[in-house]
């Protein structure tokens, strides 16, 4: 962090990070009324599993066996949870 000199390039992707972070953010706070708290959790996951997938897209970031089998597990838990819900017969409780 010391070396780093500010350039132009620098402060746009600085600048543009703190916009989605404030979308995020935003985002999350907008969807804690409206949603049941495993249907937030839920979100929560699909968020991680994005930002570690972005990591490895853009960056070039390594992922390794135990970030690729959470990845693994925190999407099938979605799909089912989507499954589940869908059907009907199950209801989320608000708490």
């Amino acid at each position: 962090v010391g070396d780093w000199h500010v350039t132009r390039s620098g402060v746009n992707v600085l600048v543009s990070s703190c916009f989605v972070a404030v979308g995020t953010n935003l985002s999350q706070f907008l969807c804690l009324g409206r949603f049941s708290a495993t249907s937030f959790q839920v979100l929560g996951h699909a968020k991680t599993v994005l930002v570690l997938f972005g990591g490895w897209a853009f960056f070039g970031d390594l992922i390794n066996l135990h970030q690729l089998l959470g990845m693994c597990l925190a999407v099938a838990g979605m799909i089912s949870y989507g499954f589940f819900m869908s059907r009907g017969g199950v209801t989320a409780r608000k708490v």
